[in-house]
C-alpha cells in the first residue's frame, strides 16, 4: 500500500477518526469499574430506618386550603412609582403641540415647447432647458413620462407623488 498519496492519507486519517473513539470507550469501559445503579442503592438502604426522612412543613398551605381564602403578599416586586418632586412636569405633558402641516408644494408653472425623439431617449423642451425622463423641472418636481404621440408630459412630485400633465399648445390630443 503506498501511503504517500493524498487521497490514501485522508482515507487512513478519516478511517482513524471514527476508530478511534470506538477503541477508546471499548477500553475505558473494560478497564474501569461500572457505577453502582440507583436501584441497588435502594436495595441496600431497605432495612434502614426511616424515621431519619425529614418531611416539610406544610401547615401554612393546609390552612389556606381549610378556609378557602388566600393570605396577601406582603411586599412586591414591582415597586409603585412615586413623584419625586411633583413640582417637575410630566415629559408627555411637556412635549410641544404637532405643527400644522406644510404647506402643499403649488404645481409649478413650466413652458412645454417642443417634444423631440431621439435614440437616447425622449427629450422635451421645457422652460427653454432640454430634459429627458428623471430631469429636476422645478423645487421636488421632475419630468416622470415624455409621450411625444400625445405631444405631452407628465411632471411628478418626488416627495408625495402628485402628478400634472403639460400639454404642447396647439395639439389637441385625439
Amino acid at each position: 500500500m503506498d501511503f504517500t498519496s493524498n487521497l490514501a492519507k485522508s482515507r487512513l486519517l478519516g478511517v482513524g477518526a471514527i476508530l478511534l473513539p470506538a477503541v477508546a470507550l471499548i477500553l475505558a469501559k473494560s478497564l474501569l469499574p461500572a457505577p453502582a445503579s440507583a436501584s441497588a442503592a435502594q436495595v441496600a438502604k431497605k432495612d434502614s430506618n426511616l424515621s431519619a426522612l425529614v418531611i416539610p412543613d406544610d401547615a401554612w398551605l393546609r390552612s389556606l386550603r381549610g378556609r378557602g381564602e388566600r393570605a396577601p403578599i406582603e411586599g412586591s416586586p414591582f415597586p409603585r412609582m412615586q413623584l419625586l418632586d411633583p413640582d417637575v412636569p410630566d415629559a408627555y405633558a411637556a412635549m410641544p403641540e404637532p405643527d400644522e402641516p406644510e404647506a402643499i408644494e403649488p404645481e409649478p408653472e413650466v413652458r412645454l415647447t417642443t417634444i423631440m425623439r431621439s435614440a437616447s431617449g425622449d427629450v422635451a423642451l421645457i422652460d427653454g432647458k432640454a430634459r429627458r425622463v428623471g430631469s429636476q423641472v422645478s423645487g421636488g418636481w421632475v419630468v416622470g413620462e415624455i409621450h411625444p404621440e400625445t405631444r405631452t408630459v407628465t411632471i411628478r412630485h418626488e416627495v408625495d407623488g402628485r402628478e400634472f400633465v403639460v400639454q404642447l399648445k396647439g395639439h389637441l390630443p385625439g
